[in-house]
């Protein structure tokens, strides 16, 4: 487990209030209570396998009660996997579906105290990293990988640091918004990066750059930027591209990566757009906010109010095409 002094390092800074509603699983919500009340000393395995669990603390997606529940202990260099399994169910949980809709206020208790973290579900060869590592956590994760059709989404979650600084944080902004539209329709207007002027309210358009010009992993693109007076390109590269699933890339300049996941909820679809930095943000670009763009802390208060915005413009264009 955790040492107690990163523990201590740790953010707690979460939004978590309102009430509380215990699983209806009576082993669930008694694992819960004797894992906390005991701060980890008691009920801190599978039933009786010996198989170490954390506790996960997050805000129902349609209720808005904060929930819990007991998952197995995916732990590597600090961070932990979430693996959705639902026993090899043809569905995702609900807990799973929780947390791709709010991944920012979420806490993990993997001892004595309760920590903040961010989570990101992962693809691709992270994820087939992270599966590997879960398996030989919990082998019976290879059987239910067996008996479902559906591929078993892997959320990994980050601890976040109390205290901010010039370095790279690892809280991303994030914003979602249901649309009344398919997760196809949503993902192909994002993914159109030539037409991204009609959804960001400071990107102008898009170019592709190099022989690949579709949106593919590792395909580059210019993005157009306007601020005021202020006129700026970032080079992009994609990084994720998963038609109806989710949508990546990152920006050279600044060390960001934007993430969009599509998760279908009905006849509609649960859309977040996400921001976090891949690295420490380099020197030019905090200069560049500086002067240019009003400051570093202004300039992102502004984005985080063009993540709401491109959301509501791109539900305006999905379900006018539906």
């Amino acid at each position: 487990m955790l040492g107690y002094g990163r523990l201590a390092r740790m953010s707690t800074d979460v939004d978590l209030s309102g009430p509380y509603v215990p699983s209806t699983m009576d082993w669930v919500r008694d694992q819960v209570e004797t894992y906390e009340r005991t701060g980890g000393r008691e009920a801190n395995t599978l039933r009786d396998s010996g198989i170490p669990v954390i506790i996960v603390t997050m805000r129902g997606r349609s209720s808005g009660a904060v929930r819990k529940i007991a998952l197995m202990r995916v732990e590597h260099e600090g961070e932990y996997a979430l693996v959705a399994s639902m026993g090899g169910a043809p569905t995702n949980p609900g807990w799973y579906h929780n947390l791709v809709a709010d991944p920012v206020n979420v806490m993990i208790q993997d001892g004595p105290e309760p920590f903040a973290v961010s989570v990101r579900e992962v693809t691709g060869h992270e994820r087939a990293a992270w599966w590997e590592r879960a398996v030989e956590v919990f082998p019976t994760y290879a059987e239910y990988e067996a008996k479902t059709d559906r591929v078993i989404p892997v959320l990994v979650a980050s601890p976040r640091t109390g205290a901010g600084g010039a370095g790279a944080s690892d809280d991303p902004d994030s914003v979602s918004v249901r649309i009344e539209a398919t997760p196809e329709t949503c993902y192909e207007i994002v993914a159109d990066v030539t037409q991204m002027g009609r959804l960001s309210p400071e990107c102008t358009g898009g170019r592709w750059i190099g022989r690949t010009k579709e949106p593919v992993v590792g395909a580059r693109f210019v993005g157009f930027n306007r601020r005021g007076w202020v006129r700026w390109a970032t080079v992009n590269r994609i990084v994720t591209a998963e038609p109806g699933r989710e949508f990546a890339f990152e920006t050279g300049g600044s060390a960001t990566r934007w993430r969009f996941r599509f998760e279908p909820d009905g006849d509609a679809t649960i859309v977040t757009e996400s921001r976090e930095p891949v690295k420490d943000r380099p020197l030019p670009a905090r200069v560049f906010s500086k002067f240019l763009l009003g400051g570093t802390d202004e300039h992102d208060d502004e984005m985080r109010e063009g993540m709401r915005a491109t959301l509501e413009r791109l539900r305006e264009l999905a379900e006018s095409s539906s």
